[in-house]
């Protein structure tokens, strides 16, 4: 499997014992006893489950496909989780397809823990595998957020017409009441039946978005607001806008040209206008680092408030 291009630690290398009989696989997997005790903190425990998966290099035509290929689980159907808590499971996996399998997981009692209908398996190249490690493919692969400035059309002076203000820009408050205020007020604006075709509400905050730095963040409720809106803007598209503005009476007097740019989100910083857009992290030498396993890692999904 290491020539294959598959690569554990200790904690992943669960497999105690495999056998085959008429198209079926049958295996023993065990956690390290080091990591015994964590199994309580999880329904099915990751290393079990992935050694779970081993078993399939053992049927025939599941393993690593042709020379430099490597099998990678694609997508789970009909997934049930029986018990939880298990440190040592038996598994049966069948052949369901050319690239699908079933799988079965019992504890060594024999009572159900937890049942695949089927997984479907992808063969990748083995080199694609290593490229993630290489640094100098770290930009093919990652993406991030970033604010670039954005030149407008033209210069507007006046609000757009069939554009409605929600001016959050003075408005104080803890993260749920400002949050729930501005639901209720999309929600009415939403369910307005006699709004003109093509009006907007745009959502006016401040300190909500780091579009320069992260100093620029001073309202974490007006970040949230962001979220809110954002994933309204998905199921509404065209129907709401977001502009964040700082201090600067510059900012104020350019909401009329962000508000005709035709943009769903916008910072106005000094004046200029900004928008976000996704772009390769393109960073050198960021996959290449390797983690201290004896450190902590930080991992945060607040965004750019995190």
């Amino acid at each position: 499997q290491f020539e294959a291009g598959y690569e554990y630690g200790p904690t992943f290398q669960g497999l105690r014992r495999a056998w085959s009989r008429d198209g079926e696989v049958f295996a023993e997997i065990a956690l390290p006893e080091d990591q015994a005790h964590t199994a309580a903190h999880f329904g099915l425990h990751p290393a079990l489950l992935d050694a779970a998966l081993h078993a399939n290099n053992f049927a025939e035509g599941h393993g690593a496909a042709d020379e430099g290929q490597v099998a990678l689980p694609f997508a789970w159907n009909g997934v049930s989780l029986h018990a939880s808590g298990a440190t040592a499971l038996r598994v049966r996996t069948v052949a369901t397809g050319s690239d699908s399998v079933s799988i079965e997981l019992a504890d060594p009692s024999g009572r159900p823990v937890a049942t695949v209908g089927s997984l479907a398996l992808r063969s990748i190249a083995a080199d694609q595998l290593a490229k993630g490690s290489e640094g100098s493919a770290v930009g093919e692969s990652l993406f991030r957020v970033e604010w670039v400035p954005l030149t407008p059309r033209e210069t507007a002076v006046e609000i757009p017409e069939g554009v409605e203000l929600l001016n959050l820009t003075g408005v104080s408050g803890d993260v749920r009441d400002l949050t729930g205020r501005v639901l209720r007020a999309v929600q009415e604006y939403l369910a307005d039946e006699d709004r003109p075709d093509g009006a907007r509400l745009a959502v006016l905050t401040r300190g909500a978005v780091a579009a320069v730095s992260s100093a620029e963040v001073t309202s974490p409720a007006a970040a949230a607001v962001w979220g809110l809106i954002r994933s309204a803007q998905a199921e509404h598209p065209g129907c709401l806008v977001l502009v964040d503005l700082d201090d600067e009476s510059s900012s104020r007097a350019a909401l009329a040209t962000a508000l005709s740019a035709g943009e769903p989100q916008v910072a106005v910083r000094s004046g200029g206008l900004t928008v976000p857009r996704v772009v390769r992290v393109g960073s050198p030498g960021v996959g290449s680092r390797r983690l201290d396993p004896e450190g902590t890692v930080l991992i945060s999904g607040a965004g750019m408030i995190g």
